[in-house]
């Protein structure tokens, strides 16, 4: 079980909620809560939110502390299946976001 679906299955048995209650208040299939709890599949930034709202808990309690870690994976996951020229494209914009930062962080000194 991934770290994101061992707190999505605690923070639904807290909330007295079965996979199926959850599914309902998601849009969802009871299956495609099974699948997150299992950490066969990921959620996107939208369905975490909604999760939190539903569960009544904070973002970072289902992503965990390390939210960037969360959205690295989420973004290889998104990788997964694209063109050679789709992930070039991708990491020159990584590329010029990273230098953007660098100017950012050398004027605050």
């Amino acid at each position: 079980m991934s770290e994101f679906g061992e707190r999505l299955r605690m923070a639904r048995i807290d909330k007295g909620m079965n996979q199926e209650e959850l599914a309902g208040a998601m849009g969802l299939t009871q299956a495609s809560i099974s699948q997150f709890e299992k950490g066969l599949r990921m959620p996107t930034p939208a369905n975490i939110r909604k999760f939190a709202q539903i569960l009544n808990i904070h973002e970072e309690d289902l992503a965990g502390q390390n939210q960037g870690e969360f959205e690295k994976t989420l973004l290889m996951r998104n990788v997964r299946g694209l063109s050679p020229d789709s992930i070039n494209k991708i990491n020159e914009y990584a590329a010029m976001i990273k230098r953007d930062e660098q100017i950012r962080r050398r004027g605050r000194r």
